[in-house]
């Protein structure tokens, strides 16, 4: 299995909440930075390589986490222009052909289930696997996507930013594929059109194409990073390290 970060995002609504011009991914919380945190993630699920698809940070993304994170090779991947988060994953789909892990670099999970989450993908009863987190305030699903679930916690379908949720669980970018969807995307996706353009576009996709995908219910609390509130949010949370402060 193989690991793909995204964070090729200019993170100008945080920058500009901020008042500094800085990447958003390397902003420090809890002693290290965000990205770390989703680095860590793919260390405990034991990728055999991590995709960073860097774009207008790459080279502060770079000199950060370096050629690798604790002996696991990482490679960079360019994004030349922001246009959704599958456009970005696209890029990275013709350097392997593995199972894939996909997070965001912008994304904070505390307490993550990753054992559980392991012995799930090792079960091979799901073509792929979307991590959710209990959120007992709707408006926080509909900023980011609903999932619609059957008994067993199947996916049937999911909603970008919707209007209405369904239940109180919270799609996130923590997502598992197997090398069969891995392939369906490549097949599929359109450079000129760009779609699928995000996650919920292509799970939904492949649940019509007839693949079978779980939610997976990895940790009560979850944090997107997407504004300075996030961020002062992750920090009264988040236990700090010994190494270093909160600060970029």
């Amino acid at each position: 299995m193989v690991g793909v970060v995204l964070a090729a995002g200019s993170g100008s609504r945080f920058i500009e909440e901020y008042g500094a011009e800085l990447c958003k991914a390397l902003v420090k919380v809890g002693g290290r930075p965000i990205i770390e945190y989703s680095l860590e993630n793919l260390f405990r699920m034991k990728v055999e390589r991590i995709y960073i698809v860097v774009g207008k940070y790459a080279d502060d993304i770079k000199g950060t986490v370096g050629k690798e994170y604790r002996s696991i090779p990482v490679i960079y991947v360019s994004q030349e222009s922001p246009v959704g988060l599958i456009n970005a994953l696209s890029k990275t789909l013709f350097y392997f052909d593995d199972n894939m892990t996909v997070q965001l670099g912008d994304e904070i999970f505390l307490g993550a289930d990753i054992p559980g989450l392991c012995r799930e993908i090792e079960s091979g009863r799901y073509d792929f696997h979307c991590c959710i987190t209990r959120e007992e305030d709707e408006e926080n699903i509909k900023k980011n996507y609903s999932v619609e679930l059957d008994g067993e916690f199947r996916l049937l379908r999911c909603t970008e930013k919707p209007k209405t949720v369904p239940n109180l669980y919270k799609g996130t970018g923590f997502c598992v594929f197997s090398r069969a969807c891995v392939r369906f995307l490549r097949e599929r996706y359109n450079q000129t059109t760009n779609f699928p353009f995000d996650l919920c576009d292509y799970m939904n996709a492949l649940i019509a194409a007839g693949k079978i995908g779980k939610c997976f219910l990895l940790s009560g609390r979850e944090i997107n990073v997407n504004t300075v509130s996030d961020f002062n949010y992750a920090k009264s949370v988040a236990l700090p390290r010994e190494d270093g402060g909160d600060r970029p």
